[in-house]
């Protein structure tokens, strides 16, 4: 990725003492994140007579969940306590800078982002899907839909842009991913067209903040280590160039797998 100006690193799950996230916070950017009745899972055991509390934040896969909740693979345990909190805040674990642009890293929910333009990763049909495709479009209502159903298609590689309903953004960019084959068919290109569309849309709108999934790494099957590779390259190629009204762009990542993938290669 080439010399950074500048890269810091917090630990995205969980706070407490030593974690860094104290020193590190990004309040604009946290993510703020529901938990339903069958996210929270109690029960006690004993020590001393104390009771604990154990709260399990499950995987609720975007694709089948009717809620809107975290999907980080992530079991935390606290200690009981006498009321049950109600949100949760994940931060941004990495940035690095390009003279004043900023880009980022962080876990959550890309529907409660606040950003100019938020990326879908959407099929070349524009009919909506599971996983980041379904969650946008329950979050953000059927006037998404409503604007797509008045296209005809995307190729891939492109992005097509309709506002955002009831998200925190003015826009979103449905951007359509690969199919990854074997890595020999074009799709290093082709996803990285997907980045530099987008990218360049929101330059032709004079936005400043962009957020975007990791694209093609779920059903589509593109590896995560490979795509972080090409994801974070179109980006901070389009960061390092001079100019430009986007001056941040965050990859708002689903679980600790994609995190750590997209780390090493923004640190590479």
């Amino acid at each position: 990725m080439g010399a950074p100006d500048q890269i810091r690193h917090c630990s995205p799950y969980g706070g407490g003492a030593g974690s860094g996230v104290a020193e590190h916070r990004f309040e604009n950017h946290a993510v703020e994140h529901a938990l339903h009745r069958n996210v929270v899972e109690r029960s006690s055991e004993a020590g001393n007579g104390a009771a604990r509390l154990h709260e399990r934040f499950a995987v609720m896969r975007s694709g089948f969940a009717n809620e809107r909740a975290i999907d980080i693979e992530e079991h935390q345990r606290f200690p009981w306590r006498p009321a049950i909190t109600t949100h949760l805040h994940y931060y941004s674990g990495m940035e690095k800078r390009f003279g004043d642009k900023i880009l980022r890293l962080m876990t959550g929910d890309i529907t409660k982002v606040q950003a100019d333009a938020i990326v879908n990763a959407a099929n070349s049909a524009l009919a909506g899907g599971g996983g980041v495709d379904g969650a946008i479009h329950r979050a953000g209502g059927p006037s998404i839909m409503q604007e797509l159903n008045r296209m005809h298609g995307c190729p891939t590689g492109s992005a097509v842009a309709t506002g955002a309903g009831r998200l925190a953004a003015r826009y979103v960019f449905h951007a359509v991913g690969p199919v990854y084959r074997d890595g020999k068919h074009g799709e290093p290109e082709l996803l990285a067209s997907c980045y530099r569309t987008a990218l360049q849309m929101a330059e032709d709108r004079g936005l400043g903040t962009v957020a975007f999934p990791s694209i093609s790494t779920g059903v589509y099957g593109y590896p995560v280590e490979d795509a972080a590779k090409v994801a974070l390259g179109a980006v901070a190629a389009h960061l390092s160039e001079a100019g430009g009204s986007v001056r941040e762009v965050t990859f708002v990542l689903f679980d600790r797998r994609t995190y750590d993938a997209f780390s090493k290669a923004l640190e590479g």
